[in-house]
């Protein structure tokens, strides 16, 4: 019986928490009851997501630096409720499947 630990390393030597494990340079202030103290990783993921996307980014550039493996749990769980939020917006809204698609900061931020 035990268990065990895994620690992934930041890509390209930088990483999106700090170390009590908050984005790195960023409090929304915006604790509930439930999550006093500490955020889940979802939430956390979520938050680094719009910061990161201060920029036009690619759906693999957002998903590796969260660090999400599959590609249809990022879709499903992340990217789209954060572009029907209006949270993130597509570069290219008439061609959503273009190859050269990116994601940007939306007007509607909660982050």
């Amino acid at each position: 019986m035990g268990f065990s630990v895994v620690f992934y390393r930041p890509n390209e030597g930088s990483s999106i928490f700090d170390n009590a494990g908050q984005v790195a340079g960023h409090d929304t202030g915006h604790d509930t009851g439930h999550d006093t103290g500490h955020d889940t990783g979802h939430d956390v993921r979520v938050r680094a997501m719009i910061l990161f996307c201060d920029s036009p980014r690619t759906r693999k550039e957002i998903q590796e630096y969260i660090g999400i493996a599959s590609r249809g749990h990022f879709i499903k769980a992340y990217l789209t409720p954060l572009l029907s939020s209006g949270q993130l917006v597509m570069t290219i809204p008439d061609n959503p499947k273009n190859k050269n698609q990116k994601y940007v900061r939306g007007s509607k931020n909660n982050a």
